[in-house]
């Protein structure tokens, strides 16, 4: 890994991080999901709410993560002790620079950041049926809060 490099993310990075982000929302490019555009309007504002760090290849930035502070509730925290958590909002590594630690140091650098913005806990989530992420959760240390099943209904 000593030819990747890690670093806090700007606005400077707004284009490839949303050229990312789009990989991430638009796994088999469905219709109607996150476009170029939508993402390179919405970086500004994740930046201002949280933060990004990323790995390089050379100025290529081939991973992402997002996160933040959550200070509503988040499923199976002890807020009620600590009304801050750390949270793992998106998380991106481009498949050929899978199996190499790269996620698991940007989320070390998002988890040290957090601690330092006053976090007590650090979270996230994943589908029920996304098998890899759930194995890279608890890799990483996390432990399954509460399987919950999430319900909307569309208002006419």
């Amino acid at each position: 890994m000593s030819d990747i490099t890690f670093r806090k993310a700007g606005i400077e990075d707004l284009e490839q991080v949303a050229a990312l982000m789009i990989k991430l929302h638009n796994p088999q490019s469905l219709e109607g999901e996150l476009t170029y555009e939508e993402a390179i309007e919405e970086y500004p504002y994740f930046l201002e709410q949280g933060v990004f760090f990323v790995a390089c290849a050379g100025s290529r930035i081939i991973a992402f993560v997002h996160g933040g502070i959550r200070t509503d509730y988040v499923e199976g925290s002890q807020q009620y002790r600590d009304p801050k958590t750390g949270y793992i909002e998106s998380l991106f590594v481009l498949s050929i620079y899978h199996k190499r630690g790269i996620a698991r140091q940007l989320c070390k650098m998002l988890e040290d950041w957090s601690k330092s913005q006053g976090a007590k806990e650090f979270a996230s989530d994943a589908y029920v049926d996304n098998f890899d992420s759930i194995a890279f959760h608890k890799a990483i240390g996390f432990e399954v809060s509460k399987p919950i099943v999430g319900f909307i209904k569309r208002l006419k």
